[in-house]
């Protein structure tokens, strides 16, 4: 039951974070899509959180299902980001295809077991067991994520505007941390790191860190619906999260 609280509140945190975005500012592409890597992380931790908590196998193995469905979009997402950032039109098409290429592994996850092929028993309770399509779903994060990185990189290199210059290098190192949160691919496999799977950690830290420049430095337009207090309560957060993270790697437990 310990690991249920941490991707619990992460759930509500990137859905809430990602809702103010968007409420201020829903015309724009880039807080749309900002929406549906919030939504779709939101996807991912909500079901899991009540799988950690659960005590029986098949319902723990039915909230995977459910939260592997998100999983298996979340890179594609994350990619368009990077490509609406860096304003490279000519990469849309790509956009699509991986987003195709997500939805065919959606199919073959939601129809068989090819994706997640049961669970795994923990001491910190259930974790989704690897199946055979899964590694393509692995291939896919790391080329279309280290693509948007690229692209992203690529932009800040052209970039004049200095506002513009720290939007994207936050961005960057926001979305490099989130890239940590993969370190839990190994535990479906059944390669334990640590006691708990720190991937949550990473994910908040990173939307913590986007989140400060989205009201620092006005990366979505909506810097003065948020106000200093809030500013200050992100860095603070921040904070927080480095230091949970410290104790997990010391500790080994939440």
């Amino acid at each position: 039951m310990s690991l249920f609280l941490l991707p619990f509140l992460s759930a509500f945190y990137f859905l809430i974070v990602g809702s103010l975005s968007l409420r201020n500012n829903y015309k724009s592409r880039l807080a749309q899509i900002f929406f549906a890597i919030c939504l779709t992380t939101f996807g991912w931790h909500y079901p899991s959180s009540f799988a950690f908590g659960t005590f029986m196998e098949d319902d723990a193995y039915f909230l995977f299902k459910i939260s592997w469905c998100f999983i298996l979009l979340l890179p594609t997402t994350i990619y368009h980001f990077f490509v609406v950032l860096s304003g490279d039109a000519k990469e849309t098409i790509w956009v699509y295809c991986s987003y195709g290429y997500s939805l065919i592994l959606l199919v073959i996850h939601i129809l068989t077991n090819k994706v997640i092929a049961g669970v795994y028993i923990y001491p910190w309770g259930f974790y989704p067991k690897s199946g055979l399509f899964e590694i393509l779903h692995i291939m896919q994060t790391f080329i279309v994520v280290s693509r948007g990185l690229y692209l992203g990189y690529v932009s800040l290199k052209k970039e004049s505007s200095h506002q513009k210059k720290l939007q994207i290098k936050y961005c960057l190192f926001g979305f490099f941390i989130y890239l940590f949160a993969s370190l839990d691919y190994l535990t479906n496999y059944g390669i334990i790191i640590l006691e708990s799977p720190p991937g949550f950690i990473f994910v908040a830290i990173s939307l913590t860190i986007i989140s400060y420049v989205i009201v620092r430095h006005d990366l979505l337009s909506i810097g003065a619906f948020f106000s200093v207090v809030l500013s200050k309560i992100i860095i603070y957060l921040l904070f927080l999260f480095i230091f949970l993270i410290g104790s997990v790697f010391v500790t080994g437990d939440y």
